[in-house]
């Protein structure tokens, strides 16, 4: 089965030399030159009681098929485990679109049910603009950066 073109995957790549063989995981790639994905759209990392989301890149043409894996995974991690705080952190995502929109909701909807709570950090002007339009700036909490967005999780 060939490997999709980097045209129709919208993350970084890097290619592996041709006449080698490389595992990862269970499953061994052809000894044939092949791209790998070096970044996901949307990582995360945990702050204490805190779980921090991480979009990249230009997150108004996400591949939805791709956004809902590691969304899903994301909220596998929330349901894992009692988060009190989400922060989304857009500082290396300067637009993003209805795909990641309803993602938000989505995160939003599975931290609330714990009585956790969503805020977002580093939201650029156009970001901003969507949150305005949609009246989901009046929802969550908008912060200029991360440490003020922990600490607002924090406190409450």
């Amino acid at each position: 089965m060939p490997f999709p073109s980097t045209a129709t995957f919208p993350i970084a790549f890097r290619t592996v030399a041709a006449n080698t063989r490389r595992s990862f995981g269970r499953r061994v790639i052809p000894s044939e030159a092949v791209h790998i994905p070096t970044s996901r759209l949307l990582q995360y990392e945990v702050d204490g009681e805190t779980l921090v989301v991480l979009p990249q890149g230009d997150c108004s043409s996400l591949a939805a098929a791709i956004l809902e894996s590691e969304l899903q995974e994301i909220l596998n991690e929330l349901s894992a485990h009692r988060f009190t705080g989400l922060v989304v952190d857009f500082e290396r995502a300067p637009f993003f679109g209805s795909t990641m929109l309803s993602g938000l909701i989505r995160l939003w909807q599975s931290i609330a049910l714990g009585s956790g709570r969503l805020v977002l950090c580093n939201v650029s002007p156009p970001e901003l603009d969507v949150l305005s339009a949609t009246k989901l700036d009046r929802v969550w909490e908008v912060y200029p950066n991360r440490t003020e967005a922990l600490a607002a999780v924090r406190a409450n």
